[in-house]
């Protein structure tokens, strides 16, 4: 089965040359497409907002992804729609975006789902949610061939601690890219959060930089943490990545870019964060 484009058009380009181009400019800021290295495990946190807005700090992670190009991809996104189960995968067929199909990788996906007690093989959880599917035109881009999404619409520590640790356990001898894809905090009435801050974007900064510290830490507990502060949507995923990071003997944390929506809106009564990490080894 295809599962076809839901987003397209809206949080990014809908035509193959104008996407191409888009994504394009974004490395050219970086210095290019780099040349992919030895295949190695990585892991990275990526946003997962319209393109004007986070196209530029999803890069960061996307190019160096490519400098160790994995055979394959894991991709974890919050459930922003609760439509189907709570974790779940899909095991068989392809993901379409104006750049053509990405193969899901049966094999890893498969074996995840044994794995994984808490996880179903369920396309009615991806059918409508974009947090997985913004991902794939930068991942074909930089080279990548075929992935394994995980749609996480349960975040709380022990599910991600048992999705964590079944990505390690299947991907022991594989080299893979994890990712997850998460926006961090969301300021403003429309997201029903509005702490009692004289400057938002300042609080902001603050914030969001102790998750992205918590990454470079290996530290789930700091992002749970730092969670309970926020409005991060994929803190669960974020947790996941560094537990299987931590298994598969990944211990080098690093921050890339950090951005907000005001960068390009200037309202600052609607401001969502935006942040790139790896962890490698």
């Amino acid at each position: 089965m295809i599962r076809r484009s839901v987003v397209a058009g809206t949080f990014y380009p809908g035509t193959h040359d104008q996407l191409h181009e888009t994504i394009q400019s974004y490395f050219n800021t970086l210095g290019g497409l780099p040349e992919p290295g030895t295949p190695r495990s990585i892991g990275g946190l990526v946003p997962h907002a319209g393109y004007l807005y986070s196209g530029q700090v999803a890069a960061y992670t996307f190019h160096a992804f490519r400098k160790q190009l994995p055979e394959t991809f894991i991709i974890m996104g919050p459930n922003h729609t609760g439509l189907g189960s709570g974790i779940a995968t899909m095991t068989f067929g392809s993901w379409e975006t104006p750049l053509g199909t990405v193969e899901i990788d049966s094999e890893v996906a498969k074996q995840l789902y044994e794995t994984c007690e808490i996880m179903d093989d369920d396309k009615t959880s991806h059918s409508r949610e974009h947090s997985i599917e913004v991902q794939l035109p930068f991942l074909q881009y930089i080279g990548g061939k075929t992935f394994v999404p995980i749609s996480m619409g349960i975040q709380d520590s022990d599910t991600a601690q048992e999705v964590g640790e079944a990505i390690a356990t299947v991907c022991t001898n594989r080299s893979v890219g994890i990712l997850a894809s998460s926006d961090l905090t969301h300021f403003g009435a429309g997201y029903g959060f509005v702490p009692s801050v004289d400057d938002p974007l300042k609080w902001m900064e603050c914030v969001d930089t102790e998750i992205l510290t918590a990454i470079t830490s290996l530290s789930p507990e700091r992002i749970y943490k730092a969670a309970k502060e926020t409005t991060a949507c994929g803190y669960g995923c974020i947790a996941s990545m560094i537990i299987a990071c931590n298994s598969l003997g990944l211990t080098t944390g690093s921050i890339l870019e950090y951005r907000t929506s005001y960068d390009v809106s200037k309202d600052s009564n609607h401001i969502v964060g935006y942040g790139s990490a790896i962890i490698t080894e």
